[in-house]
């Protein structure tokens, strides 16, 4: 928004647009909250919110984590997996607000650089400062492909990008659960800036 504001882009786990395979986790996830009888009586939606939550939980993670931390294990007769979700569920209801986790389901759908920059390419022929993008193995919602098309795009047009991709197997939560995995790119990219000081 402010091209001329910062001296480097750094975007981690995050593609130039959210895709249409995202929006719609999130769209049933946001259905899970309003058609819950309490939402739609001004009350907690429990169960649409924790549902929601258990969506989530499976577009932030990856089915090689799952597979690798649950293995079709069953305590109970009920899948460890289950129990996991429904411990997550659980976990949200009290301390998140609902129409919060409407809100931010709506401005991640909303994440689109072309708009209001004349477009796409237009956008990125603005970026002035170099760029250092970051993406994770098995992210649903960022895939690292289409971060990686970004840093290209972004080359092609006369910019100045560099990608890394991270080896994960926790999907979009690799940035937040193993920093130790990527924390030094950011550090070395902050070491070769020059900052400008405004005065």
């Amino acid at each position: 928004m402010y091209p001329d504001f910062v001296d480097a882009m750094i975007p981690i786990a995050v593609t130039p647009q959210f895709s249409d395979y995202a929006i719609a986790f999130n769209h049933i996830s946001a259905k899970a909250i309003k058609q819950d009888a309490n939402w739609q009586r001004g009350e907690v939606p429990k169960e649409g919110l924790g549902l929601a939550r258990e969506i989530g939980m499976i577009t932030y993670r990856s089915a090689p984590l799952f597979q690798e931390r649950f293995n079709r294990k069953k305590t109970n007769d009920e899948y460890d997996v289950q129990s996991y979700l429904d411990y997550q569920a659980n976990k949200i209801i009290d301390r998140f607000d609902a129409n919060s986790y409407l809100t931010l389901l709506d401005a991640m759908n909303g994440h689109d650089v072309a708009r209001g920059r004349g477009g796409y390419e237009a956008a990125l022929e603005q970026l002035e400062v170099p760029v250092v993008a970051l993406g994770f193995h098995h992210d649903l919602l960022y895939p690292p492909q289409e971060i990686k098309s970004f840093v290209d795009d972004v080359n092609l047009l006369g910019g100045s990008a560099n990608y890394y991709e991270v080896e994960t197997i926790f999907g979009h939560d690799g940035f937040l659960v193993e920093f130790d995995k990527w924390g030094h790119v950011i550090g070395t990219a902050l070491k070769k800036l020059t900052f400008k000081i405004n005065k």
